[in-house]
């Protein structure tokens, strides 16, 4: 028999179940809805400054300092020769017609004058007919043509009679054709050596001379020479050069 009130229980149940399963769907649907408008943030953009390593300045180039060399140039004033010297006030010498170069002595150089022995004439009379001569153009015994020097071309002349007179001063160099005399101490013996002896008053001389200007300026026996060293010439004479070991033992000693 038919029962209505179940019937109208199952109906019932029947819609309510519809009704909750239309909720449940349209919540669904709305909450698909509302996932699909939320919109996802953007990653956080991180700004990274690039990082710029500091450049080290080039290293200050190191300058060696370089100090100038000094050289000391070592004169005893204190050494006085022990002979006498014809000074260029007592032979009344003219002064330089030209420039002269300073120099310091390190060298002592022998030289012969190549010419006949005049005893009987002055040694200042001498040194200034030499200097006449070497003030003005000219030709020497070679034969060559010589200009005007400034000044005598020695430091020392020492005459037939072993006296000694001052030629240019001693802290200029001498003029010359053949060769640089920088740093030379000429010192001139008259006479032709080639064909005569020196004198003993010339060779005693020469062996005074020789060794004051090597204590006086330190100039060592090896630097102890000849003309015939630093050109081709035959001065001193072979009669003088011979006797030059014995100037540089006499030198030595004192």
């Amino acid at each position: 028999m038919f029962d209505s009130k179940k019937w109208l229980i199952l109906f019932f149940v029947l819609a309510l179940l519809g009704s909750i399963g239309g909720s449940l769907v349209a919540f669904l649907i709305m909450d698909k809805k509302q996932k699909a408008n939320v919109k996802t943030p953007p990653a956080a953009v991180v700004h990274v400054e690039p990082v710029v390593q500091p450049v080290a300045p080039p290293p200050t180039p190191v300058v060696a300092k370089v100090e100038e060399a000094k050289v000391e140039t070592v004169i005893d004033e204190n050494i006085k020769p022990d002979f006498e010297i014809v000074s260029r006030e007592e032979w009344k010498a003219k002064p330089p017609v030209s420039a002269m170069k300073p120099h310091t002595p390190s060298v002592i150089t022998i030289h012969h004058t190549a010419t006949t022995p005049t005893p009987d004439k002055s040694i200042s009379g001498k040194l200034r007919g030499l200097q006449e001569f070497s003030q003005h153009e000219g030709q020497l015994s070679s034969g060559k043509t010589k200009p005007a020097w400034a000044d005598l071309p020695y430091h020392f002349y020492i005459d037939v009679h072993g006296k000694v007179a001052e030629g240019i001063e001693l802290n200029y160099a001498a003029d010359v054709i053949d060769y640089d005399a920088t740093g030379h101490v000429r010192i001139v013996v008259e006479g032709n050596f080639e064909k005569v002896e020196p004198t003993k008053e010339q060779m005693d001389a020469l062996f005074k001379l020789v060794s004051w200007l090597s204590n006086k300026f330190k100039i060592p026996t090896d630097k102890i020479s000849s003309h015939r060293a630093f050109m081709s010439t035959t001065s001193p004479g072979k009669n003088l050069e011979s006797r030059l070991d014995e100037i540089r033992q006499y030198a030595w000693k004192k």
